[in-house]
């Protein structure tokens, strides 16, 4: 939503965040009606030895009088709005007056068709400034608003928003500045009643607070401040742009705070608000009559931020002794039930070609090694039409299932190796258990045998291995987690393609399955020993507790299942996404060349379909993941599932001819496995970093769940619905999969909407 003709009456709007946020609003094309007591320069009064304004400031970080001499009229400020593209309005109006006042909103309406701080204690605050700062706050927003509420109410999206603080009856904000606090809560206490009294007429009533000193004509003016790091009145200027643009139905009766507001909205650049660049947010000092709720979760966010890019310095081991890296940061959160949770953070400790060696080596090793459940469908396709083509096909896709499934069940299990010996020898042990499941399978008689060892020992083996590809890219490059991560399970996917092909031309030539497993073997064991060799942790040395910090947890978890968090509902929508699309995924791997085989085309040909199915989701995973860097991982879930389920139904569905079903496999395979790119996103925004080993632990468990559902389920279709003829109900079945996950996808875009209080439909979440 645009400020675009829309009508904005500020008080005060002369200088400093008033003005800020009128220019902001012109920008848009708003009109403008500043109203302001100063028309003409004020003349330079009361100034000291340093030739700036003398004030008292021994009792705050700030004080301003009524008095005080500062730059700007409203009629300066009037030729900025224009210049930044509104349209002005000034009007000289002494708010104190009613008549004034009445005037004023009187020519607003007819051209267009809304402060004085002084923090002393009670003894010395004289009764004329008691009355000033009242007047002004309280009785001045109170009197304002009043004559505005018969316009606002012919108004569409009216809004009323006050620079005021939450309420709060702490002692602290009171003590030494009793008169300022009480004008100011004034202001506020009129945002609490009047947003509850109009919301009849969809009059939203919001107060805007900074976290921290904001740079003002007043700040300016008392001299001495240029080296006392500060943000800049675009910080609040951006902030209320926001809140002005939102839906006044949606939004009232709320106490907002800059930076706490712009962070829930995915702003994360707070340089450019620095008036001293490259100055740390710790540096810069906080703002009076803060909520301590609003500065915790403030603090979270930060914290958040920083161990994304593994950034906070100063870390202090001080136990075990375990030499001093830097300091260990406690905070508090009501996402995790109010515990105060103890994070460890580290620092990225591996060079830039290292860590560009260490995601090579995963993206190879994936392709090596995970490749291969990707390539199953060439084993089901003989398994069904010659190997044991009397065995039912539900119980021949348990050898296809279990490796899909397995490489989400025993991935994080497989973190109790890591902590122990580290990414590389976990890797060793996973591409051993491997390589001898596929030369036990070589030996097999019985399909129970193939289920056994091409099923379940190898699916033990590629979790050990898909544990080190969904932690260690996250870690090596922290800043684009989202396209790291989508590299290495690209991985699995173009690993998939190589070895369709190579399966394929190896039975056809050698006239069975039995060789052919025993190659792969081979190549499993030089891929992944020789590579493996190049995986190193991602982050620093031990932590406190004397325990290697495990390359799941990245040091900030020690549970392997975070069963708290199923007392999450918006955990539960990510886990029921993950589950519906792992039945919708993974059908098409294990069925698409069986079922173009079915319609007539021959082996040598549709194996290309699972070539195709392959490289695409190679690309797919990369691609999302860069873009959910930008858009956010919700809006690329949704995206991703939505048209899963319409290449799904219309285009497998209702075609018979090679051609389509090329196309289909390289859009579906594009889209289908960007859940497991964007699921560790979502849970690090909702959640913070430290929870989401534990929650993936819960997130893989359901995927492999889906899996154990989804493909015996379509292969039990098939048998039975479908008479092993077409795959006509089992394509209807992983379609209406996809668009169930769909559902809960949209369900977090509204619940992330509403925790945001953003309700733009285009917008990065």
């Amino acid at each position: 939503m645009s400020l675009n003709g829309k009508v904005i009456l500020i008080t005060g709007g002369s200088r400093g965040i008033g003005k800020e946020i009128a220019i902001r609003a012109a920008q848009d094309g708003a009109k403008v009606a500043i109203l302001a007591k100063t028309a003409e320069p004020h003349p330079k009064v009361g100034t000291n030895s340093t030739g700036h304004a003398s004030l008292d400031l021994l009792s705050a970080p700030i004080s301003l009088y009524h008095f005080l001499s500062l730059p700007g009229t409203i009629f300066s400020a009037a030729r900025e709005i224009e210049q930044a593209g509104g349209k002005a309005l000034p009007i000289q109006c002494d708010i104190r007056d009613e008549d004034q006042v009445k005037s004023a909103i009187q020519k607003v309406a007819q051209k267009f068709g809304a402060s004085a701080i002084s923090l002393t204690d009670t003894e010395h605050t004289s009764v004329k400034k008691y009355d000033l700062m009242h007047q002004i706050n309280a009785r001045g927003t109170w009197m304002i608003s009043k004559y505005c509420i018969p316009h606002l109410k012919k108004s569409s999206n009216p809004h009323i928003l006050n620079m005021s603080s939450p309420l709060s009856m702490e002692s602290k904000w009171f003590s030494g500045n009793v008169a300022y606090t009480m004008a100011k809560y004034g202001m506020s206490m009129c945002v609490l009643g009047m947003s509850e009294e109009l919301k009849k007429y969809k009059i939203a009533v919001n107060a805007l607070w900074p976290m921290t000193i904001i740079e003002t004509a007043a700040m300016q003016a008392i001299g001495g401040q240029d080296q006392i790091p500060k943000r800049k009145p675009a910080i609040m200027a951006d902030a209320a742009h926001w809140i002005l643009t939102q839906d006044s139905t949606k939004h009232t009766g709320q106490f907002f705070m800059d930076e706490l507001l712009l962070r829930r909205i995915g702003v994360t650049d707070f340089e450019k608000y620095n008036t001293i660049p490259g100055t740390k947010l710790e540096d810069i000092g906080p703002d009076f009559l803060l909520d301590d709720n609003d500065v915790k979760e403030v603090l979270r966010l930060r914290q958040i931020e920083e161990d994304r890019e593994y950034r906070v310095e100063n870390i202090h081991h001080k136990d075990h002794g375990v030499k001093e890296i830097g300091t260990a940061t406690s905070i508090s959160s009501n996402d995790t039930d109010n515990d105060d949770v103890d994070l460890e953070i580290e620092k990225t400790i591996l060079p830039l070609h290292a860590r560009i060696l260490g995601l090579v080596s995963v993206f190879i090793i994936q392709n090596a090694i995970s490749g291969i459940p990707n390539s199953l469908g060439v084993y089901q396709t003989y398994y069904l039409q010659t190997g044991f083509k009397t065995t039912n096909a539900d119980t021949i896709s348990w050898i296809g299932t279990l490796p899909l499934v397995g490489q989400f069940l025993f991935s994080t299990p497989a973190g109790i190796l890591v902590d122990t010996v580290g990414p590389r020898f976990t890797v060793f042990a996973g591409t051993l258990i491997c390589a001898v499941s596929m030369l036990l399978a070589s030996f097999a008689t019985q399909i129970w045998h193939l289920i056994l060892t091409q099923g379940l020992l190898f699916s033990i083996g590629a979790g050990f291995i898909f544990m080190n590809a969904i932690t260690l890219p996250g870690q090596y490059f922290p800043r684009h987690a989202g396209l790291a991560t989508g590299i290495a399970v690209g991985g699995g996917a173009t690993g998939g393609a190589i070895y369709s092909e190579i399966t394929q031309k190896l039975i056809d030539r050698l006239g069975g399955y039995q060789w052919p497993l025993r190659i792969t073997a081979i190549i499993v064991v030089v891929f992944g020993m020789t590579f493996g060799l190049f995986m190193k942790r991602g982050l620093a040395k031990p932590n406190p507790t004397g325990r290697r910090p495990s390359s799941a947890s990245q040091g900030l978890m020690s549970n392997f299942y975070d069963l708290s968090a199923l007392r999450k509902w918006a955990f539960w929508l990510i886990l029921l996404e993950c589950f519906f699309a792992s039945i919708a995924c993974f059908g098409p791997y294990m069925y698409l060349q069986t079922a173009a085989e079915e319609v007539g085309v021959s082996s040598t040909k549709s194996v290309y379909l699972l070539i195709i199915l392959a490289l695409s989701s190679g690309v797919g995973p990369v691609v999302f993941g860069y873009i959910s860097d930008y858009i956010g991982p919700i809006n690329s879930s949704f995206i991703a599932s939505l048209l899963n389920g319409i290449f799904t139904l219309a285009l497998w569905l209702p075609t018979k001819s090679f051609s389509v079903l090329c196309v289909y496999a390289f859009f579906f395979g594009f889209v289908c496995s960007t859940f497991l790119v964007t699921y560790g996103l979502k849970l690090a925004s909702l959640f913070g970093v430290e929870r989401i080993v534990g929650m993936s632990g819960l997130i893989l468990f359901s995927c492999g769940i889906g899996n154990i559902f989804g493909v015996p389920v379509e292969g039990k279709i098939y048998q039975t619905l479908d008479k092993r003829e077409t795959f006509h109900y089992s394509i209807i079945f992983m379609g209406a999969n996809s668009f169930v996950a769909l559902v809960f996808v949209g369900i977090q875009w509204w619940w992330e909407s509403r925790r945001t209080q953003d309700f733009r439909l285009f917008r990065s979440v």
